[in-house]
C-alpha cells in the first residue's frame, strides 16, 4: 500500500463499543494506522473540527444525533464538502439508501461489515482523496508561478510614466490594448528611447504557449534591450543581430516573429523591418484609405 495513502486519517464514528473495535482492528490489518474513534455525531463533529480525517467511517443509525444528521451539517460547511463519507448501515429500502445520499453520503456498507468490502471501499475513497489533495497541491502551484509570470509580463511593458515622457520628448501618443488570456503566452511589444526625441518600437510574438513561450519571450526582452544602445538607430541591423544572438538563445524548433522600427514625432515618420511579422498599417486622418507597410 502506497504510504500516503497508509497515512490517510481516518474516523470511525460507531455508538457500539464492539463495532469501534471490530473496524479498527480490520484496518490495522490492512495497514491503515492513523484511526480516530467517535463514540456519537456530536463527538465526531467536534473531533473533525479539531482535526479534518481524510475519510469518514460513519453509523447512520445513532442516539441522540444520527449520522444522516452529521452528514448534512458536514456538507452545510463548506470545509467539509468533499470529505469522503462512508455509511455502515443495516438499512436495505431503497428509500433509505436515496435518504443517505440526499444527506451528503458518498458511499454506503451494508452490515454486518464484510472485510474485503470494508478494506477495498476505505482504499478506493482514499486513493481519490489523495489524487484529489495531490492535483489540487499541484494546481496552486501552477497558478502561483503564473500569477507570478503574469507580474514580471506587467512589468516588462512600458510603464505609465515613460508613455507620458515619450509624449512630451516625440509629441507622440501610445495608445495599447493588453488581454492576458488564462495560459501565459509569448506577445510583447516595448519602447526603447533614442536621442533627438525619438523612440524605438517593437512588436515581438514567441511561436507556442504556456510559461515557455513567455519565458523566451523574457529572454528576447533582455536581447533587445541589450541591442538598444548599439542598434536601436538602424532596424535592419538590430533585427539581424538580434537573429544571430536568438539562435544561440533559443532551441531548435523555436522561433519568434518581430517587428522593430524608429518614430520620428517631429517628422512623422516611422523607419522599420520586420522579421516573419505581420507588415505595420497606418490608419490615415478624415477616413482616408488604409496605407499598409511591406512586411
Amino acid at each position: 500500500m502506497d504510504d500516503a495513502i497508509a497515512a490517510c486519517r481516518i474516523l470511525v464514528v460507531d455508538d457500539t463499543d464492539f463495532n469501534r473495535t471490530l473496524i479498527g482492528a480490520l484496518l490495522n490489518e490492512a495497514g491503515f494506522h492513523n484511526i480516530a474513534y467517535a463514540k456519537d455525531g456530536f463527538d465526531a463533529l467536534a473531533q473533525i473540527e479539531a482535526e479534518t480525517p481524510d475519510l469518514l467511517i460513519l453509523d447512520i443509525m445513532m442516539p441522540g444525533m444520527d449520522g444522516f444528521e452529521v452528514c448534512r451539517r458536514l456538507r452545510a460547511d463548506h470545509a467539509y464538502a468533499d470529505l469522503p463519507v462512508l455509511v455502515q448501515t443495516a438499512l436495505s429500502s431503497s428509500d433509505d439508501r436515496n435518504r443517505a445520499f440526499a444527506a451528503g453520503t458518498t458511499d454506503l456498507i451494508s452490515k454486518p461489515l464484510d472485510r474485503t468490502e470494508l478494506v477495498a471501499r476505505v482504499r478506493i475513497h482514499l486513493e481519490n482523496r489523495v489524487l484529489i489533495r495531490n492535483l489540487q497541491t499541484y494546481r496552486a502551484r501552477v497558478e502561483g508561478e503564473l500569477a507570478m509570470a503574469r507580474s514580471m509580463y506587467d512589468h516588462l511593458l512600458p510603464s505609465a510614466a515613460l508613455r507620458a515622457s515619450l509624449k512630451e520628448s516625440a509629441g507622440v501618443t501610445l495608445r495599447s490594448h493588453t488581454a492576458l488570456s488564462s495560459d501565459m503566452g509569448g506577445d510583447l511589444w516595448g519602447v526603447l528611447p533614442l536621442a533627438g526625441g525619438r523612440f524605438g518600437l517593437f512588436l515581438l510574438d514567441m511561436a507556442g504557449r504556456g510559461v515557455s513561450a513567455a519565458l523566451n519571450a523574457f529572454r528576447m526582452h533582455t536581447l533587445i534591450h541589450e541591442l538598444a544602445p548599439l542598434l536601436g538607430e538602424r532596424p535592419g541591423d538590430f533585427l539581424t543581430e538580434l537573429n544571430e544572438r536568438a539562435v544561440c538563445l533559443l532551441e531548435l524548433g523555436q522561433h519568434a516573429t518581430v517587428i522593430y522600427g524608429v518614430v520620428d514625432g517631429a517628422a512623422e515618420r516611422f523607419t522599420y523591418a520586420a522579421a516573419a511579422a505581420a507588415p505595420p498599417v497606418l490608419i490615415p486622418p478624415g477616413g482616408a484609405a488604409l496605407a499598409f507597410g511591406e512586411g
